[in-house]
């Protein structure tokens, strides 16, 4: 199941069914926008805390930067 809250706070409070039986996470953030790098330190907490491996270990989590291209052409300009 693939869940995009796109960030919003508003979202939390649902994040406990979407997370229910995940065994594993992506948190994705956009590099042209600082606040959703920091933000993911919150995604990952809130994942931590709701899910968990049988073991009680934490699920493993990749984080994914998104908008590269954009970056790229910046450059280039």
């Amino acid at each position: 199941m693939f869940f995009k809250p796109a960030g919003q706070e508003r979202f939390t409070w649902m994040t406990r069914v979407y997370y229910k039986d995940a065994h594993g996470c992506v948190i994705m953030f956009d590099l042209t926008n600082r606040n959703s790098f920091i933000n993911t330190l919150k995604w990952k907490r809130d994942v931590d805390s709701k899910c968990s491996l049988a073991d009680g270990s934490s699920i493993p989590c990749m984080l994914l930067a998104n908008k590269v291209g954009h970056l790229l052409f910046a450059l280039i300009d």
